[in-house]
């Protein structure tokens, strides 16, 4: 098989086309600071291996003695921000949108307790307390309002702790 290569690509003393053309591209894959093996910062980065910054994720949601839900969940590097109504609708929590005016709005227990998040200014009540967000603190997408777990924790009182490595959040009761 070799002597017929050997036949082939240099018959009457000249390469030909093919063999010429894959050792060019061997040598340019080669040179330093080009092609795949490039490992300087002239060469711009490929955009498929770039970090993510937001992606929707499927996260296990559980209240413990009541079960489990999938969510799906607003990932920003190693934090999260869980979706207010499904999670609500989970746990049996009266929300409601409305998509003119951007608020989510409900209440806990008894209508005495009610909340109003404003989606377009980011200013939250719950009860008597209130709260302005941070930029990074939420998100709206699609008509659901994403919020970080400590959102929860310092409005709702609720206890929510999220777990990335295993992609779960869970609402610890005592």
């Amino acid at each position: 098989m070799v002597r017929w290569l050997e036949i082939s690509a240099f018959s009457e003393g000249r390469i030909s086309a093919t063999v010429s053309a894959m050792l060019f591209v061997l040598l340019l894959a080669c040179l330093p600071g080009t092609g795949a093996f490039a490992q300087s910062g002239d060469v711009p980065a490929d955009p498929a291996f770039a970090p993510v910054r937001d992606e929707l994720v499927p996260i296990a949601f559980t209240l413990k003695r009541a079960g489990t839900t999938e969510l799906m969940s607003v990932r920003r590097d190693t934090s999260v921000l869980l979706p207010l109504r499904s999670m609500f609708a989970f746990l049996r929590i009266k929300s409601s949108l409305d998509s003119s005016s951007g608020r989510i709005s409900g209440f806990l227990i008894s209508p005495d307790t009610s909340y109003a998040i404003e989606l377009n200014t980011g200013r939250a009540r719950v009860g008597n307390r209130t709260r302005q967000l941070a930029s990074g603190e939420y998100e709206v997408r699609a008509g659901e309002g994403y919020f970080s777990p400590e959102f929860y924790r310092s409005m709702f009182l609720l206890p929510v702790e999220y777990k990335p490595r295993r992609l779960a959040a869970t609402l610890v009761t005592h």
